[in-house]
């Protein structure tokens, strides 16, 4: 929710409440190296219900990261932000989508916040390295499942569906 809200500018001045979207994959993607990574069980049907089969497009990136990295390892560092924004930015050109710098925005804004989200815990990331970083003094720290990441959570939401309200009112 934290990457949604941090891309809602992005969207609103590209005009395109999609990009929302993008970037909360985009927020997801530094825990694709945990064992129970929300994106490696993220499905969807092509075809009908019926006929058609479930597609999980991210397992299989999910695995291979869980074998070469640990949690909040290498996917929650600055070099890992660096590399996955190139890719986002060749993948932007390879289809067409060079003229969206929103794409690219989103992607980036998406995993940042990740970055940032986590960095506010007690476990902190290693930012350039091995070394644990974080963005508050140690007693100000939020507890993953604490109140105060709810409270977060809750500003989040709100930011996010005003935006989306604003965005279908203007369909």
């Amino acid at each position: 929710m934290g990457a949604a809200a941090l891309v809602v500018p992005v969207a609103a001045i590209a005009g395109s409440p999609y990009l929302v979207v993008v970037g909360m994959i985009a927020g997801l993607a530094p825990d694709l190296d945990a064992s129970d990574a929300m994106l490696k069980h993220w499905s969807f049907n092509l075809g009908s219900r019926k006929s058609g089969f479930k597609v999980k497009p991210f397992f299989f990136i999910s695995l291979i990261a869980n074998i070469f990295f640990k949690h909040r390892g290498f996917l929650h560092s600055a070099w890992a932000l660096i590399i996955f924004s190139i890719v986002a930015l060749l993948l932007s050109y390879i289809f067409g989508l060079a003229g969206c710098w929103g794409f690219t925005a989103a992607i980036f804004l998406g995993y940042l916040s990740h970055l940032i989200l986590d960095s506010m815990t007690p476990s902190g990331i290693p930012l350039w390295g091995k070394e644990k970083w974080h963005v508050l003094p140690e007693k100000l720290r939020i507890k993953t499942g604490s109140y105060m990441e709810n409270l977060f959570l809750a500003v989040f939401a709100l930011v996010v569906l005003y935006y989306l309200s604003l965005s279908v009112v203007n369909l």
